[in-house]
């Protein structure tokens, strides 16, 4: 595991900072444990969490089964809020859009609706709604329609900032 070293000393941390002009070394602390902060967030998330994978492979199929997978219940249990707490860091990588429908509508309709705007800043979403525990894979072109839910859970990622930040 790439997070784990193998040695149990703790794990040093070197800044290098030139001083140029008057500095405010109480901002600069304050950035710097920032940084660190984020950083640790971002590694934990790339190398713990989205390593998960999206559907248990162990999942029993249910008697009204359409073929769809429920979704790894890490995402509601541990996805959900760890992004709520990167969010409250302020880790540039997380943004958060909350939207209250005054009427309600289909989950399906909805979804679609966001997944376009989304799609429109170049990111890929997947939406998934809740049935009973179980997080089903949401199919916003299917005409088939979806029960009322009251949770929705859209995991995005902008592939093209991703390629250029890994490369």
């Amino acid at each position: 595991n790439p997070c784990q070293p193998e040695d149990k000393d703790p794990v040093q941390i070197e800044f290098r900072v030139w001083k140029q002009g008057r500095v405010n070394m109480e901002q600069l602390i304050l950035k710097l444990k920032s940084v660190v902060r984020h950083a640790l967030w971002d590694l934990i998330m790339e190398y713990q969490l989205l390593t998960i994978p999206l559907f248990n492979s162990s999942s029993l199929t249910r008697e009204n089964d359409v073929g769809e997978e429920p979704l790894n219940p890490a995402f509601s249990s541990v996805i959900t809020p760890w992004l709520q707490f990167g969010y409250k860091l302020g880790v540039p990588a997380v943004s958060s859009h909350t939207v209250t429908l005054q009427q309600r509508h289909p989950v399906n309709v909805t979804m679609k609706e966001v997944s376009n705007l989304v799609s429109t800043d170049g990111t890929t979403a997947f939406a998934y709604y809740q049935q009973d525990e179980d997080y089903i894979p949401c199919n916003s072109s299917s005409s088939r329609s979806i029960p009322y839910s009251g949770n929705c859970l859209l995991i995005a990622r902008n592939m093209d900032q991703w390629r250029s930040a890994d490369s």
